[in-house]
């Protein structure tokens, strides 16, 4: 879940969420390819190069689900923000809008 501030204006949110949309798709697409340009990365930390690690990674983030929105995915969310609002981690009645 990525959130886009209101504030940036409607023309900048749809702007964000489409390069977010074809950041999905191309990890998707090109996998293998992004998995091995990430593992060749100087990072510092020996297990951010590991090809297991980067997959799921990888399949946590770019995944069907973040590619498509269903229904579903999106009801899991609001879900997610109930239970923070109802912890305190939110305030209440906290407006959930999914950018186009």
């Amino acid at each position: 879940m990525n959130v886009i501030r209101r504030g940036l204006g409607n023309e900048r949110i749809v702007l964000v969420s489409a390069i977010l949309r074809d950041a999905i798709d191309y990890a998707l697409d090109h996998r293998d390819e992004v998995i091995r340009a990430l593992a060749a990365e100087q990072r510092g930390e020996a297990a951010l190069a590991q090809t297991a690690l980067l997959d799921r990674y990888l399949a946590m983030y770019a995944n069907e689900d973040t590619r498509a929105m269903a229904p579903d995915a999106r009801r899991a969310i609001e879900v997610l923000f109930d239970r923070a609002a109802k912890a305190g981690l939110l305030p209440p009645g906290r407006l959930i809008e999914f950018a186009p």
